[in-house]
């Protein structure tokens, strides 16, 4: 009985091989379609899940009815907003921008992502060490790197101590566990914003030059 279908399922195929030909091809790029689709909603419905109490992490935005709605944040307005409400149980803060950056390892020119970040930034998004600790960022002349960085430009995570640069003082205090691809938090290097670098303008309203992000007790306090 299978062999006979199949000697038909020949018999047609061979006879007919532009519409099977369109057929297979159209099942394929069909399937394929349904995979990469499968694949965004996946991405999409877990995205930030690596990080630690994610859904009590959220970016803070500046409203304003003659600019619209922006992100970057002055410190005054920072500690403003922080206490405005007793669900917000600590805030971090990044320079709003990030950029490239020449390093050294080993006298070896490496370009790497770079962002400077409050020193509470790594436990507010819950980073998990595998070399030093977050306590590294208190001290300005030290970053800590991703894993991955560790492992492809020094061939080891025990890295803690290490020089990243030739003239400057940025040594390495911790490596942390990589996070997923589909998270805000991404896998660079990150350094401790030193405030006295912005002695001028640290109390300035106007001075926007940081993303804030609050940490609260219970996500259902946020409005919208």
């Amino acid at each position: 009985m299978a062999n006979s279908i199949f000697k038909s399922l020949y018999s047609l195929t061979r006879k007919y091989k532009m519409p099977v030909v369109i057929n297979v091809a159209g099942l394929a790029l069909a399937f394929t379609a349904f995979l990469v689709i499968m694949m965004q909603v996946y991405y999409d419905r877990t995205y930030n899940e690596g990080i630690k109490d994610y859904d009590k992490v959220f970016m803070a935005y500046n409203v304003t009815d003659e600019y619209g709605d922006f992100t970057s944040m002055s410190p005054p307005m920072m500690e403003f907003i922080a206490g405005r409400s007793p669900h917000i149980k600590d805030y971090a803060y990044t320079d709003y921008m990030s950029g490239d950056y020449a390093f050294y390892v080993e006298d070896k020119a490496v370009k790497y992502k770079f962002l400077q970040v409050s020193s509470n930034f790594p436990e507010v998004f819950g980073f998990e060490m595998v070399a030093g600790t977050i306590d590294c960022m208190e001290n300005m002349g030290f970053a800590m790197i991703p894993e991955s960085f560790a492992r492809r430009y020094f061939g080891s995570i025990d890295v803690v101590g290490k020089k990243l640069a030739r003239y400057k003082g940025i040594v390495v205090g911790g490596v942390y566990k990589d996070f997923p691809a589909n998270s805000t938090v991404k896998n660079i290097v990150y350094s401790p914003i030193d405030p006295s670098q912005y002695a001028g303008n640290w109390e300035n309203w106007g001075f926007n030059c940081f993303t804030m992000y609050i940490k609260v007790d219970d996500p259902s306090a946020i409005d919208g």
